[in-house]
C-alpha cells in the first residue's frame, strides 16, 4: 500500500490558477519534484534537499490537466493538478 499523501506533504491550492504551493510537512533528504501536462510533456522540474516549501509559477501554462509527482527519499506520490 502507498503511503499517505498528507503525511508528507500537501499542496494547494487545486485548482490552481497562478502559483502551486507544495509543502513538505516531515524532514527528509532528496526531494525530487516533477509536473508534467496531461499529454505528457514535462513542464518543471525541481531537486531539493533541505527546503520544506516550494512555489511553482503556473500563470504561463495552459488549462487543463497537469500530472505532480514527487519522489522523497524512497517514497513515490502521484496526483493531478488542474489549472484554470
Amino acid at each position: 500500500s502507498k503511503p499517505e499523501n498528507e503525511k508528507w506533504m500537501e499542496w494547494f491550492p487545486n485548482p490552481v490558477d497562478d502559483l502551486l504551493f507544495i509543502k513538505f510537512l516531515k524532514k527528509s533528504g532528496s526531494k525530487s519534484i516533477k509536473i508534467f501536462h496531461v499529454s505528457g510533456q514535462l513542464i518543471f522540474e525541481k531537486r531539493l534537499n533541505e527546503m520544506d516549501f516550494l512555489e511553482i509559477d503556473f500563470s504561463h501554462q495552459s488549462s487543463g490537466l497537469y500530472i505532480l509527482e514527487v519522489i522523497i527519499e524512497d517514497k513515490v506520490f502521484i496526483d493531478n493538478i488542474v489549472k484554470h
